[in-house]
């Protein structure tokens, strides 16, 4: 298990090994069926996603809490603005807006990397050991928070986006 961590073992060696250990045993294995080596890849693999979920989910609750403050000084600004002097607010509010906007979308693209590779590596484990983590890692995917990232307005939970406009909307009218 450390070695296969530490990458001083290849999935190759790990697959040859786990073959000589369980010579005529069926092609599709389980956590629980699989021999030591080919277990402990796949616990590392299920907590590696559910890091990568939790990263996900508070990045997604940090963004939401950040968009919020700019929503209430754009709230605050409409109801003590001059025709001519919250030129400059406007300005910063619409800044922090657009810096929250910005760090949604790299949050999007970041997740859609790491699924990206968390399916490769799936796949290499399901041809290599004979794993079903490709089907683990769909199931895993299809849970929050990942179609909320995918689609920042999906399923209502989109609050990020709701947040975000409402800003956008108070700032278009000062």
């Amino acid at each position: 298990h450390r070695q296969l961590k530490s990458g001083r073992v290849s999935i190759r060696e790990a697959s040859g090994a786990a073959g000589r250990r369980t010579s005529g045993i069926g092609s599709r294995k389980s956590a629980a069926a699989a021999p030591p080596s080919t277990a402990s890849f796949v616990n590392s693999l299920e907590a590696e996603l559910g890091r990568a979920a939790s990263t996900v989910q508070a990045n997604l609750i940090s963004l939401e809490s950040d968009a919020r403050a700019p929503l209430l000084d754009a709230d605050a600004l409409a109801r003590t603005a001059t025709t001519g002097g919250a030129t400059a607010d406007v300005k910063s509010l619409r800044q922090r807006a657009h810096d929250i906007s910005q760090r949604a979308l790299q949050l999007q693209r970041q997740s859609r990397k790491d699924v990206t590779e968390l399916r490769r590596v799936a796949g290499l484990a399901d041809a290599k050991l004979g794993t079903s983590c490709g089907d683990m890692v769909e199931r895993r995917l299809q849970s929050h928070p990942y179609p909320v990232v995918f689609d920042l307005s999906s399923r209502g939970e989109g609050m990020l986006v709701v947040l975000l406009n409402d800003v956008h909307s108070i700032l278009r009218d000062l």
